[in-house]
């Protein structure tokens, strides 16, 4: 069972990965997949079966980050696991990698580090990982990316009937019969939507939330949600609590057909995740900044999740230092854009007991699933 503490297990199906933003530069996926490797490379030297730790050998390469190697993990064993889970789970889908890898920069990187004719995360493959889930409606699988324009294309493509999901789970019901496609959406689909998969995208900043966000918007879902970890700085999600009027970024207006897995509830982004970046080098995570988002959630009526304030808690206790003589500079720590802040000493590493924090911040909220 996973300790992460939105969701109850993992379920890995592609192997590698590569930074994509600021909040990539401590990904604990990385470290993981290291010790993987070296778990496999043990393994081997000691003539013993690396137990499917080997998929990790070429993710990680000398300088210990990742490779630019990234292969989906196509075996039944791996592929049919949630069928196993005979009780309901939260299934966090790809924790250590992303599936829907391979956009033009992903590309770029992994032939910089010498991979010859990198592939991205074929969408037939995805065909299965999404005919799995939808098989299992007792689960809640949630999917995480942060390659959001490649989940558009993927999920427009599937829901107009272009996708080869339907195939494969008629292969794995047996159905032999010519109306197979539309007795599959009749039969996994409410809503217009896959009631048990929610998707989601990975946010830091304002940058990424300008740029994830709206992409997110184009796919219909039974939830859709942000994880706004490791936040490292004020975002201004946009959230509205009027359906007709999602999103005002630059790049992004809003169709009819965007709208109809949202309208019923009357919003855009069913669930926000938000927390703190932990573990070894985590940067400072204001509470305000969670704090900012908490209150959005609220006032837009929109489910929030507080994971943990991070590693490296801090509030603004004097501001600007230069302005506020009567601070005493070494009970705080430059550490934001010249700013002096207060470190919050807790006893949770991670920031992770609500126990010690503010009284407003402790919420931990579920969405509305449509479906």
């Amino acid at each position: 069972m996973s300790k992460i503490e939105w969701t109850d297990t993992t379920w890995n199906v592609t192997a590698g990965c590569n930074a994509k933003s600021p909040g990539c530069k401590n990904c604990y996926a990385e470290l993981m997949a290291k010790r993987l490797q070296a778990m496999a490379r043990a393994d081997m030297a000691a003539g013993k079966k690396s137990d499917g730790k080997s998929v990790y050998l070429p993710v990680i390469g000398e300088n210990g980050r990742w490779s630019g190697s990234v292969t989906p993990i196509d075996n039944r064993e791996r592929l049919h696991e949630p069928f196993t889970w005979r009780k309901p789970r939260m299934v966090f889908v790809n924790s250590m990698s992303d599936l829907f890898w391979g956009d033009d920069d992903d590309l770029r990187f992994a032939r910089n580090n010498g991979i010859r004719d990198p592939q991205p995360i074929p969408f037939e493959f995805i065909d299965k990982v999404v005919a799995v889930a939808a098989l299992c409606p007792q689960h809640k699988c949630q999917l995480l990316t942060k390659r959001t324009a490649r989940m558009a294309e993927y999920f427009k493509e599937l829901y107009a009937g272009k996708r080869e999901v339907c195939g494969w789970i008629a292969h794995k019901s047996g159905w032999e019969s010519a109306g197979f496609l539309s007795l599959c959406f009749a039969t996994i689909l409410k809503d217009g939507v896959i009631p048990n998969l929610w998707l989601g995208t990975s946010i830091e900043n304002q940058q990424t939330a300008d740029e994830r966000i709206p992409h997110l918007l184009q796919v219909p879902a039974a939830v859709r949600f942000l994880s706004a970890e490791p936040l490292l700085g004020p975002v201004d999600l946009n959230l509205k609590s009027d359906a007709s009027k999602h999103w005002d970024g630059q790049s992004f207006r809003q169709s009819s057909l965007d709208m109809q897995a949202a309208d019923k509830r009357g919003r855009n982004i069913h669930w926000v995740i938000i927390g703190g970046e932990s573990g070894p080098g985590a940067r400072p995570c204001n509470v305000d900044w969670i704090r900012g988002i908490v209150d959005q959630c609220k006032a837009a009526g929109v489910p929030c999740f507080v994971k943990q304030l991070g590693g490296y808690a801090v509030w603004d206790g004097c501001g600007l230092v230069a302005n506020n003589p009567n601070c005493d500079v070494t009970n705080f720590t430059e550490s934001i854009d010249g700013r002096y802040f207060n470190r919050l000493l807790l006893s949770n590493k991670k920031g992770g007991d609500p126990a010690e924090w503010p009284e407003d911040l402790r919420v931990r909220q579920w969405p509305e699933v449509c479906g």
